[in-house]
């Protein structure tokens, strides 16, 4: 009698009913080992179709959906068909098209395109999805009765924030943040006063990064004309209140995003006496920090990660991350699942001064929140912990040479990233998909031009060659896959977007953006 007999004896004295309900309080990572213990287990959990969906929810890094009123086994096709197109990269034939409006500012949240609209109020299309049963809706959210400078959006919420910009002197401008409804404009009802205001301690001509972080919201307002000794202000505020709860000022900062509802990472940038510059990554608790005008240099941060050494200057900086933390798709879509918080990525994009150099300007860094999270938990003892990139960066990343759009910057949702790919006639897109539990086989119908679709990422990447500007040999090692996406070619693009359910191809020729939906 074999191992896999003796097993398969002993467990068969057990009901088959009691170890479906001891399979289901096990981890998924422990209920893929009970399926390599002998063939009663796997068969159990094969068949048992609560269990199948808990480990494609894992696999493909998603959360279940607490709405909706599907039974398991549709829930289970749902996912499994959303995967494999994601896997065989073959879209729904059917592309749609967005008439690019003429206004400022645009935002994609949470599978909404949204658009300032020139004369007045705000253009918003919910992106379907056939596989969550997502339709594709349209609607106008009117006119504010003020201009608009920016704004951002959280559909989870139903939070439409609007930024104007008032004062005819630079030392007397007021900004105002209003909080209102993204399905019709009105006041939001969870805000207490629809109006936030501040002055910032600076003059220019202004620009922002706004982002919506559940109850908190940032703001990061810095000089148009990006001087490296003009002051820069990050606020954050808990929109429900009004209350403010961090304010920092000063030239170094550069970027900033949400990890958790209460970590934000802030891009730092300072110079020695030798005007040698260094960067970092600086982790900080909102709640634990002051919320009247404080420098980063005098913040007790939880920890800083420290950037690889370069021997140029750094232009601009800029983090970007979607899904927001706790976010969750509204309640009225009732999707049967959607995309895990744990599994996100940060896309940290670096510009630097090369004018002296060869090579690649621009490096992007995949971070994602579990490398961040782990170095926040070994910092948890004293304050301002400064990691050096070797303890972090190289077995925690992967670093590319890439230069995603400066403009069309919603490249990231989850664990994937996409960029355009501008030699290749403007109609194919690269997807990088840092999920460690994605499939690393192709389907058998996932296959372009008779190549599989999706290939590993080469163990190591080194970017010293392409950049010649860092001081030490940078080599990442954080494991992905890799694949192309063909474009419709009714049109060329310049950039293309990712929602969860979505590529989003720009043509600014053409005043369009087409939709690619799963």
């Amino acid at each position: 009698m074999n191992n896999g007999q003796q097993h398969d004896l002993q467990a068969s004295r057990l009901p088959p009913e009691l170890l479906e309900l001891v399979f289901g309080e096990l981890d998924i990572p422990s209920l893929l080992n009970c399926k390599k213990v002998c063939r009663l287990f796997c068969a159990i959990i094969s068949k048992n179709t609560g269990l199948q969906y808990a480990t494609e929810l894992f696999a493909a890094g998603m959360d279940d959906g607490p709405h909706s009123s599907a039974d398991k086994p549709v829930r289970l096709s749902a996912l499994q068909s959303h995967q494999h197109c994601w896997d065989t990269m073959k879209w729904d034939p059917t592309a749609g098209s967005i008439n690019m409006e003429d206004g400022n500012a645009w935002e994609l949240c949470g599978g909404v395109l949204c658009q300032n609209i020139s004369g007045g109020g705000v253009s918003c299309f919910q992106l379907p999805s056939q596989f969550k049963g997502i339709e594709a809706k349209r609607w106008i959210v009117p006119n504010p009765g003020f201009s608009v400078r920016d704004f951002t959006m959280d559909p989870s919420q139903d939070l439409l924030m609007l930024l104007e910009v008032n004062g005819e002197l630079p030392e007397q401008t007021v900004i105002g943040i209003h909080l209102r409804n993204l399905s019709d404009g009105a006041p939001h009802p969870l805000a207490n006063g629809a109006l936030i205001t501040h002055s910032p301690g600076m003059e220019g001509n202004f620009r922002f990064a706004l982002q919506i972080c559940g109850r908190r919201i940032g703001v990061l307002i810095a000089d148009e004309a990006l001087q490296s000794d003009s002051d820069q202000e990050l606020l954050v505020w808990d929109w429900r209140t009004g209350q403010l709860e961090l304010f920092i000022r000063g030239h170094e900062l550069q970027s900033f995003s949400f990890a958790t509802e209460d970590l934000i990472i802030v891009a730092v940038i300072s110079s020695d006496d030798e005007e040698l510059q260094s960067f970092s990554l600086a982790v900080l608790s909102v709640s634990q920090s002051p919320n009247t005008a404080t420098s980063i240099n005098d913040l007790d941060y939880i920890c800083a990660l420290q950037y690889p050494t370069v021997n140029v200057d750094i232009q601009s900086v800029i983090i970007r991350s979607e899904p927001a933390p706790g976010w969750v798709p509204h309640a009225s879509l009732a999707v049967p699942f959607f995309s895990s918080l744990k599994n996100r990525l940060f896309v940290l994009t670096t510009v630097f001064d090369v004018s002296n150099n060869t090579g690649s300007n621009t490096a992007v860094l995949f971070i994602p929140l579990s490398t961040i999270l782990s170095q926040v938990q070994a910092a948890a003892g004293p304050s301002r912990s400064v990691i050096p990139w070797s303890s972090w960066g190289p077995h925690g990343t992967r670093m590319i040479a890439r230069r995603p759009s400066e403009t069309w910057v919603c490249y990231s949702f989850g664990m994937k990233f996409i960029q355009m790919l501008p030699w290749v006639q403007q109609r194919r897109a690269r997807i990088y998909d840092f999920n460690q539990y994605a499939r690393t086989s192709t389907p058998v119908d996932g296959t372009q031009d008779g190549k599989p679709t999706w290939k590993k990422l080469a163990k190591s990447q080194k970017i010293n060659e392409q950049m010649p500007i860092f001081q030490d040999d940078i080599i990442t090692y954080l494991p992905g896959r890799v694949a192309e996406v063909h474009l419709p070619s009714s049109s060329t693009y310049e950039a293309v977007m990712l929602s969860e359910d979505n590529i989003v191809a720009v043509s600014s020729t053409l005043r369009r953006y087409t939709y690619l939906p799963m």
